[in-house]
């Protein structure tokens, strides 16, 4: 649980564009960019919920939703560590 009200703190802040901004839609080639990511990393996203509009074949993101969606979905990497030593911990140190 402190987990989710840390991530809805860090996330609140960010909605700070003009609603013209918070409203654009991007094509999956702008928003890979955007994200830093490849185009193939954004249909793996889509297949596990990152939402999307199908337009015929055309893929449309809305910039509000996703960022709304990876700040509902983040995990901090301190944690992942945290986890792993709890790991090795039960292992005894074996790893």
């Amino acid at each position: 649980m402190k987990v989710k009200l840390a991530v809805d703190t860090a996330c609140v802040g960010m909605n700070s564009e003009t609603p013209l901004q918070s409203q654009q839609w991007l094509t999956e080639k702008e928003l890979a960019r955007h994200l830093n990511v490849s185009q193939r990393h954004l249909v793996n996203l889509r297949k596990t919920g990152l939402p999307h509009i199908l337009l015929g074949v055309s893929v449309r993101y809305k910039l509000a939703e996703i960022e709304a969606y990876l700040c509902g979905n983040r995990r901090l990497s301190s944690h992942v560590e945290r986890k792993r030593r709890q790991v090795n911990t039960n292992l005894g140190g074996l790893l």
